[in-house]
């Protein structure tokens, strides 16, 4: 990924229980707030930038203590954790089991639909700051919320005109157009990928008994 500072994946572990809990990744910076203030920092990928673990959700990891692989190249949390681990609401981000015969979609490849949606949310993080001039994606997170919101309400407006006239193409384009808007509102107002993920898991129907 561009832009990104040199990161390494660390394991967060319950103190307590020894349950595993989440894999994420640190910078230097993260990893030096971490061990002053003894609270758990990460840095985020999506977002290129620092972020304290539960700040918005409330669910923190206080640090009890931190280890280092033989190689030094991943690192071992051991935590209190204030709440779920997870953004889908679970102790822990390994809740799925896997079986014989079980198959799994493998999401590092960043492959698909769901990759160019990471490389479009990483490519308008970068654009933050960056010349007005010359950035369309810049400029728009210059203008502020109000702004962003028009685009949005335009854009939804051009999607619902492009469907209602039943061009398919013509609709598709519409839509790519509303997602980018939706993203860079997401950039603006420091959304988390993870906190719309949690809404979305929150809004899960219970499975039927």
């Amino acid at each position: 990924m561009k832009n990104l500072p040199p990161l390494i994946p660390v394991i967060t572990q319950d103190a307590s229980s020894g349950e595993v809990l989440t894999l994420a990744y640190m910078d230097r910076e993260a990893l030096q707030l971490t061990l002053d203030r003894g609270e758990v920092h990460f840095y985020s990928r999506s977002r290129n930038t620092l972020w304290r673990k539960g700040e918005s959700s409330g669910n923190t990891q206080a640090l009890r203590a931190a280890r280092v692989d033989c190689d030094s190249d991943a690192i071992l949390l051991q935590v209190d954790a204030a709440g779920p681990a997870c953004h889908l609401g679970t102790s822990s981000c390994f809740s799925r089991s896997l079986e014989p015969g079980s198959t799994l979609e493998f999401t590092h490849s960043h492959s698909g639909a769901r990759s160019e949606l990471m490389r479009l949310r990483e490519t308008i993080a970068s654009r933050r700051g960056g010349n007005i001039d010359t950035s369309y994606t810049a400029a728009l997170l210059a203008s502020g919320r109000a702004r962003i919101c028009q685009k949005i309400g335009e854009e939804a407006t051009e999607l619902i005109i492009a469907a209602m006239q039943g061009s398919r193409q013509e609709t598709i384009s519409e839509l790519a157009d509303l997602v980018y808007h939706i993203l860079v509102f997401m950039e603006g107002e420091n959304i988390e990928d993870a906190e719309l993920a949690s809404e979305l898991a929150r809004r899960r129907p219970a499975k039927e008994e």
